[in-house]
């Protein structure tokens, strides 16, 4: 959901159109953040041992 769309339902259901907008962007923020750490991890983790399974590791 984006920020505007976001602030748009707020302000009709009564709530704070700026509160929204800013937990939205933030929100998002840390989803990317997140995302490149464990996507990160989960390479270190488990690419190495699905190589040698698939017969591909040096």
């Amino acid at each position: 959901m984006t920020a505007p769309v976001a602030m748009g339902i707020a302000e009709k259901v009564g709530g704070l159109p700026s509160l929204t907008a800013v937990l939205v962007v933030s929100t998002g923020i840390l989803g990317a953040v997140l995302r490149t750490g464990l996507s990160a991890l989960v390479t270190a983790l488990f690419l190495p041992p699905l190589l040698g399974l698939s017969g591909l590791a040096p």
